[in-house]
């Protein structure tokens, strides 16, 4: 079960800088 742990951290992890970069091209698009 630690592999599906350190999956889940680093999918949580990427998650807040996927937002991030959405943001960021919907600001540009604008």
């Amino acid at each position: 079960m630690p592999c599906l742990v350190a999956m889940t951290n680093s999918f949580y992890g990427f998650v807040p800088i996927i937002r991030l970069m959405g943001v960021f091209i919907l600001q540009q698009s604008f």
